[in-house]
């Protein structure tokens, strides 16, 4: 009977043994954890980003050069008698979406988000002008690896100067941050959870533009920093506190290359535009461990579109879209709107 008890005993924990290595080493279970939404919160963040950053910088440009601007006999200056230009003054206003898919080693998802800047900017002298933008976030997905999903908002605010080096180079130089509120569930909503983070950014960006008889071409070089802090959280299941989830966040340095190629015609200027991002650094820090599942980070994307210049009301109208790729193939698109007007 001792040797039958044993025998039996021997079998039963193999068995619980034998469940538990497959619980833990099955790359379902691995990717559905307490804060398994960090495997992909940073390639969103960085996704979003870098469509919300562009379109400010493009923003505090079209307000900081008063491209519509024009020189008025009432303006000038009675010792030089010379035409002065008017406008110390600019504002542009704009908004898009990005839409992002992927599924880095098997951590499937899908996010689209909403976003929006406003910048105001004042020139100081003929070549020096700051700029002061506020830019806005929200934004909604689906987490397949988890049967979850994450939503964000977000609001900041930038500041920086653009410099006019010549007659067709300036560089600007913007600084800020953001803050952002999480809400992210899994398991169909068994599991959810809410937490705040902080996002600093620092963009430098040299433009240049070549302009010909039938064509112009505008090319860009720059580097992007973005830093972002998750807090910690608690995880809760149907209203009882489940699991403590540790602090995350990334810090990636980006290189920036365009080009754009265009045509002016009156009033109206169409482009097309291509975009080159390359993570110089890309550090991560997780909230959980995947069983020895990675998400791979994203090196290497870049984005194809194409846009135009409308000039309306006084000011000018911009519209553009594009697709973003990396060596997986398509990974989302993005488009939106901007209105400059110089005063």
């Amino acid at each position: 009977m001792m040797g039958s008890r044993g025998s039996s005993g021997w079998w039963v924990g193999a068995f619980a043994l034998a469940l538990t290595l497959l619980l833990v080493t099955n790359p379902a279970h691995a990717r559905n954890v307490p804060g398994s939404v960090s495997a992909v919160q940073s390639r969103i963040d960085q996704a979003v980003a870098a469509s919300l950053i562009d379109t400010t910088v493009t923003a505090a440009r079209r307000a900081a050069l008063f491209e519509s601007c024009e020189s008025f006999l009432k303006d000038e200056d009675p010792a030089t008698k010379a035409l002065r230009n008017p406008c110390e003054w600019g504002v542009s206003v704009g908004g898009g979406a990005r839409y992002i898919e992927g599924s880095p080693d098997g951590f499937e998802f899908d996010f689209t988000s909403g976003f929006g800047n406003v910048a105001v900017a004042h020139k100081l002298t003929p070549t020096t002008t700051i700029v002061v933008a506020l830019i806005a976030e929200g934004g909604s997905g689906d987490l397949d690896y988890n049967d979850g999903t994450l939503e964000n908002i977000g609001v900041g605010g930038l500041a920086g100067a653009i410099f006019k080096l010549n007659d067709v180079l300036d560089f600007s130089v913007l600084g800020g941050g953001e803050w952002l509120n999480y809400e992210t569930t899994r398991s169909s909503g068994t599991y959810s959870g809410e937490y705040d983070a902080v996002r600093y950014i620092v963009d430098t960006n040299l433009r240049g533009t070549y302009d010909a008889a039938a064509f112009f071409v505008e090319y860009g070089a720059g580097l992007r920093f973005i830093k972002q802090d998750n807090d910690n959280y608690t995880e809760y299941s149907h209203g009882d506190s489940f699991a403590s989830v540790p602090d995350s966040g990334f810090t990636v340095l980006t290189g920036i290359g365009d080009l754009k190629l265009g045509t002016r015609m009156p009033g109206f200027v169409p482009y097309v535009e291509g975009t080159g991002y390359v993570n110089i650094i890309d550090d991560t820090d997780f909230a959980a461990s995947f069983g020895g599942l990675t998400p791979e980070d994203q090196t290497a994307y870049g984005r194809l579109g194409v846009g135009a210049d409308i000039d309306v009301l006084t000011g000018k109208l911009s519209l553009r879209t594009g697709a973003f790729a990396d060596g997986d193939g398509f990974q989302g698109a993005d488009g939106g709107f901007q209105f400059a007007k110089a005063f």
